[in-house]
């Protein structure tokens, strides 16, 4: 019988850092970076005061080493980027007239697809940013695809959503 051995890594928050430091040298100081074991995304919490810094989450669940290198180099591409002021557009404004609630309108703006296009579009520009970071610092941009890979394995992603990495990785891959 053939023995499989499973390697279980674990991640520490030192360790992100490090790796975000050799990504973009100095971030450590403009950003917080803080580990999710229990989830598989990454995410950023900009903070518009200038008091308080904005601060990085890296999900580590399930996800490997390259994977969590390219969520680092996204996120910190994320962080340099402007975004997207999809709060002025006409059918946002509408829709948070008639529901009265932030958090309300993005969901309907999700499930409806509203924010899909501009999402791609913007996501997609963010991982292009990340992979050349990732050649800036001489690591291998490849890190960026299998990030969207991993992130693809997600239960609880939607189909536009699943959709949407899919044509990301599809654009990366043609560059």
């Amino acid at each position: 019988m053939k023995q499989i051995e499973i390697v279980l890594r674990s991640f520490s928050k030192e360790w992100i850092k490090k790796v975000a430091e050799k990504i973009k040298q100095g971030i450590t100081e403009k950003i917080n970076f803080e580990l999710m074991e229990k989830s598989n995304q990454s995410f950023i919490d900009y903070r518009l005061d200038t008091k308080t810094k904005s601060t990085i989450f890296i999900g580590t669940f399930n996800n490997t080493e390259e994977a969590i290198i390219g969520a680092i180099a996204h996120e910190i591409a994320h962080f340099y980027s402007p975004q997207p002021n999809l709060t002025s557009k006409y059918y946002y404004q509408s829709l948070l007239k008639w529901t009265s609630s932030r958090r309300i309108t993005n969901k309907c703006c999700e499930y409806i697809g509203l924010f899909n296009l501009s999402t791609f579009i913007d996501e997609s520009r963010v991982d292009n940013f990340g992979v050349n970071l990732l050649r800036q610092a001489g690591m291998n941009p490849d890190h960026m695809k299998e990030m969207l890979k991993c992130l693809l394995k997600s239960k609880d992603l939607n189909i536009i959503k699943k959709i949407n990495i899919r044509l990301r990785l599809i654009k990366l891959n043609l560059c």
